[in-house]
């Protein structure tokens, strides 16, 4: 008897433990589970994006078009700038050129690719404009010369990855020289381009992670189910106890959009919209609903 009552008393101290631990560190448990270092989220959503391109046409061509896409039709630069790691901004889904030209150089990074956000300069020497360079096939750390000649040019912001006439991918240089189209609106941006940029990070491949990390993803991550993975982080969500309840809805809302489950979404922000009229994540959610309610802005349809 006195030995159950010891039993007892240990696992109600464990679960009083557990308890008090998410209620007063609950911030820094959410912000562990989605943490950058562990490439978590990056990984979770290059598997969603990849998993769309089409049976025999996974290429590395396809496979950049498709996160570019990605990333274009679910982070917008709307709401308020705000300044966090990629995976966050992932969520958030309010993000500009510099903070979507990160997410695009870590979504890369399971695909073993080395990508570089760059801060373009200007006649001015105001950067203007943040972009992405990425060199596939091509690991090693490049100094900013050779990526001016050699490297592929992405702006996510804008959805493009800049081709020549030939359609292949355009070098900094060739867009320079005009022999790289771009759009009217964006024409002034060819200046940019003619200017020594401002390498600012570059990414981690997988090849070049942790062995225990290439382990892990390689060996284990690729057999858990997308819907346990999608679980997995939405508790990450909930157990942050500095999100407001509007803000956390949002999120979670945020969740189903990027795992492509766009009912789900469209009713999470229709809740966020009906139960918290007067904040300004009603503003957020009602971008998104409108946005994604429309095929034309749903991935991978968009674009295709």
């Amino acid at each position: 008897m006195r030995k159950r009552i010891i039993i007892f008393v240990c696992i109600l101290m464990t679960v009083i433990s557990i308890i008090l631990t998410i209620k007063y560190n609950g911030y820094v448990i959410s912000r562990a589970m989605l943490a950058h270092d562990t490439r978590f989220m990056y990984q979770a959503i290059n598997r969603v994006i990849v998993g769309q391109i089409p049976k025999g046409k996974r290429n590395t061509a396809a496979e950049l078009e498709f996160i570019n896409r990605y990333i274009y039709l679910n982070v917008q630069p709307y709401g308020k700038v705000r300044d966090d790691g990629a995976a966050w901004m992932l969520i958030y889904g309010e993000a500009w050129c510099d903070s979507v030209a990160n997410i695009f150089i870590r979504l890369i990074a399971p695909l073993n690719m080395r990508g570089y956000l760059v801060f373009l300069g200007s006649p001015d020497g105001v950067s203007h404009h943040s972009v992405a360079y990425c060199t596939p096939g091509d690991l090693s750390v490049r100094d900013v010369e050779c990526l001016q000649r050699n490297a592929v040019v992405v702006d996510p912001q804008n959805g493009i990855i800049y081709r020549t006439e030939k359609n292949v991918f355009a070098s900094p240089n060739q867009i320079c020289s005009g022999l790289a189209s771009l759009p009217e609106n964006l024409l002034k941006h060819r200046q940019y381009y003619c200017v020594k940029p401002k390498i600012f990070c570059y990414n981690q491949p997988i090849s070049t992670q942790h062995v225990l990390k290439r382990r892990f993803y390689s060996d284990i991550f690729v057999h858990v189910p997308e819907s346990w993975i999608k679980l997995y982080i939405m508790i990450g969500l909930v157990l942050n106890n500095k999100f407001e309840k509007a803000e956390r809805m949002y999120y979670l809302a945020r969740v189903e959009q990027l795992f492509l489950n766009y009912s789900g979404a469209i009713r999470g922000y229709t809740k966020v919209i009906e139960r918290f009229p007067k904040t300004r994540w009603k503003g957020l959610a009602s971008f998104w609903r409108d946005r994604i309610s429309s095929p034309k802005n749903r991935f991978p349809e968009a674009g295709q």
